[in-house]
């Protein structure tokens, strides 16, 4: 493991990246997307074993989560997404990535995020596990009064909507790659309609 940062609007994010005991000049690559309030070294156990089968994976810290720079109270949707650009850009820069064969891990938050991301970078598998979503109209504002567990959030959630309501289902709709969507009988911040939208 290779302990890494980049700079994302003058702050310092932290991430790791995991290698397989033989790396090739092109390996299928993988980049872990958090949810909310989550960390990176919740998926080490992920990371250690996928390169067990020759996954080059990368984990990350979002600006304010872990060991990154950044207020997570302050922090927009809009600003989350640019981290994860961001990371992206940068783990597609190392050496022996396939740069045609990156694939997103995804969980609630952080599936929202990585649907967006498909619309500006090429991501060749998406794994959303509970993705979440959020109105248009929030993208711009702190993410800390739109989690989950607001009320009015989880009410916005459970009303059916169209695939160009928002950005990520926007995006989803135009996606060409394979998904897989994965919902957690427990989790009670995301609606199961939000699995049933993607």
């Amino acid at each position: 493991m290779k302990n890494i940062e980049f700079t994302v609007d003058g702050l310092t994010l932290r991430g790791d990246i995991f290698y397989p005991e033989k790396i090739l000049d092109k390996n299928p690559s993988i980049l872990f997307i958090h949810g909310w309030t989550s960390e990176k070294k919740r998926s080490f156990q992920y990371a250690e074993a996928l390169i067990k089968l020759g996954f080059i994976v990368m984990v990350f810290d979002m600006r304010g989560h872990g060991i990154s720079k950044g207020n997570i109270n302050i922090a927009t949707l809009k600003e989350f997404l640019k981290d994860c650009i961001t990371a992206y850009d940068y783990f597609s820069s190392i050496k022996g990535v396939d740069k045609e064969n990156v694939s997103i891990v995804s969980s609630s938050f952080g599936g929202y995020l990585s649907s967006m991301l498909t619309a500006k970078r090429k991501v060749k598998n998406l794994v959303l596990r509970v993705p979440a979503d959020y109105a248009n109209d929030t993208f711009e504002k702190p993410k800390m009064g739109n989690a989950g567990k607001n009320p009015n959030v989880f009410k916005w959630r459970v009303i059916p909507k169209k695939y160009n309501e928002t950005f990520a289902l926007q995006a989803l709709h135009e996606y060409d790659g394979n998904i897989l969507i994965i919902e957690s009988e427990k989790d009670y911040s995301s609606s199961s309609n939000n699995s049933k939208l993607y």
